[in-house]
């Protein structure tokens, strides 16, 4: 999932108010101390289709999606995260 720049701040704290209900990754940082720095950076989270669900209905934020097959390079714009 690819989010524009003007999107990132709100994703960001959306992340972090909710990141009790969210799963968790295998990021070690993230499972050692609960914390998340830059959740959006970090990798520390993905986001299932309920909370692009969720975060579609409460911010109207919608990803853009990209699928990639083996072999297939992709970029992504600057400052997309």
């Amino acid at each position: 999932h690819i989010f524009t720049p003007h999107e990132a701040a709100p994703l960001n704290d959306w992340i972090l108010r909710n990141r009790s209900s969210l799963v968790k990754s295998t990021q070690e940082s993230w499972l050692t101390t609960g914390k998340l720095n830059d959740p959006l950076f970090d990798s520390a989270v993905y986001l299932q289709p309920r909370e692009l669900e969720r975060i579609s209905q409460e911010l109207g934020i919608t990803p853009l999606i990209i699928y990639q097959n083996v072999g297939e390079a992709v970029l992504i714009p600057a400052g997309c995260v």
